[in-house]
Parts: C-alpha cells; structure tokens; sequence
C-alpha cells in the first residue's frame, strides 16, 4: 500500500503546462479553491504517517501540487 502526502500548495516556478502555478492557470485554480492554498501542519502530518504506520503502509511519497521545497518545514 502507498500513500501520497501533499504538504504545500506553495511552487517558485510558473510553468506553462502545470494546471496548478502554470501562468494562464494560477490565479483561476486558487480562486475558486482557496482551501488548497496552504502548507500543512507538521501535527498533520505527524498523525497522517502514525495512521499510515498503524494500516501498514510501505510506501510514503511527499507530493506537492508545486515544489516540495518551498515548504517551511522542510
């Protein structure tokens, strides 16, 4: 079982082709979703990889709808 956590939805780049930051979409998607706007908390995440822990989960993969790095916890 694999289980992907999206920690930000923050990105430092504006490629064309990505739905989410890319130039003719960025501003559009977030407006009307602003709830996705956000980093999680590292209490989120502590208890999402307890939960994946307690299923058995082998795979934990930390995907961001945008650059990874650009998350404050990192």
């Amino acid at each position: 079982m694999n289980l992907q956590i999206q920690v930000t939805s923050g990105c430092n780049y504006t490629c064309g082709m990505c739905h989410f930051h890319g130039e003719k979409h960025k501003e559009e998607y977030f407006k009307k979703r602003p709830e996705l706007r956000k980093d999680m908390s590292l209490k989120e995440i502590e208890t999402i990889l307890q939960k994946a822990k307690d299923y058995g989960v082998k795979t934990i993969d930390f995907t961001p709808n945008g650059e990874f790095f650009t998350y404050k916890n990192w």
